[in-house]
């Protein structure tokens, strides 16, 4: 599983989708190991402050490459800067695309990740694209369910009927 991990990571970074990598330096004595968990391997060991080319996040475990190997390091080994907490966004950001990628159409991923809202959506896009809503009024009738989610944060009323999205008070 977590070479899959590694090998789709590979993939996304050869194919422009984590188009940067950073350099950073590791805090304290780091083992690169063939598996971003636990029970990795140990491939090899850095000393502390040593440049460490950092690929990509996934979960707390870094995808480094040191030279000519490639492995896992977690993020505590290594020196936190503006460019790793970025390019750590920057991962999040992608593996949520990949995400909805298997669920929706691109345009409607592309929406969700522009933190769009439109008529029509789920109440599931809408959670994605701009979060949970501070506090949901739900009222069920003989036609159905509906719903006023309050966001409070964006001084706007959404309205769902039967999960889709119907009106939009701001």
């Amino acid at each position: 599983m977590k070479k899959t991990i590694l090998i789709s990571l590979l993939l996304l970074f050869t194919m422009g989708l984590f188009s940067q990598s950073v350099m950073t330096k590791t805090k304290m004595t780091a083992k690169i190991k063939d598996k971003g968990d636990v029970f990795g391997n140990t491939i090899h060991t850095l000393e502390a402050n040593h440049p460490i080319e950092i690929i990509a996040f996934h979960d707390s475990y870094c995808v480094v490459r040191v030279d000519t190997i490639l492995g896992y390091t977690h993020e505590m080994n290594i020196v936190s800067t503006k460019e790793t907490q970025q390019l750590k966004l920057l991962c999040l950001k992608n593996q949520l695309r990949i995400k909805l990628l298997e669920m929706y159409e691109k345009e409607t991923v592309e929406k969700i990740l522009d933190k769009k809202i439109w008529i029509g959506m789920t109440s599931q896009m809408t959670e994605f694209s701009i979060g949970k809503p501070e506090k949901i009024n739900k009222t069920t009738t003989a036609s159905g369910v509906r719903e006023q989610w309050v966001y409070d944060n964006y001084d706007m009323y959404l309205y769902f009927e039967n999960g889709k999205l119907v009106t939009i008070q701001e």
